[in-house]
């Protein structure tokens, strides 16, 4: 069961993005929220958009190649992780994911 707390942060990131389309934080947050709901498709056209938007953030990339390992789409989810590697290869989630991946 959704709390309510969940559906009014789905609220909020759909009225900031309602409010500024181009606000790549926003698409990210509902594509977190999305992504544990496993709302999977929506989850990764935001994650997307997030990236295409602010495309520095790894984090971002982190969670699209979770998503995208999780449907058994290996070669994107590498990629995915590889992005965000090169943008902050100290982070050790990205290499974790990495080994759970290649397992």
């Amino acid at each position: 069961m959704e709390s309510e707390a969940t559906a009014e942060a789905e609220q909020a990131f759909r009225a900031a993005i309602k409010l500024d389309a181009e606000l790549g934080e926003a698409w990210a947050n509902l594509g977190l929220l999305l992504d544990e709901r496993r709302q999977d498709d929506e989850a990764e056209r935001c994650y997307r958009q997030a990236l295409a938007l602010q495309p520095f953030v790894a984090a971002t990339y982190l969670n699209l190649g979770g998503l995208l390992g999780r449907h058994k789409r290996f070669d994107e989810a590498e990629a995915a992780y590889a992005h965000a590697m090169r943008l902050d290869p100290e982070r050790p989630g990205i290499w974790s994911n990495l080994g759970v991946l290649y397992a």
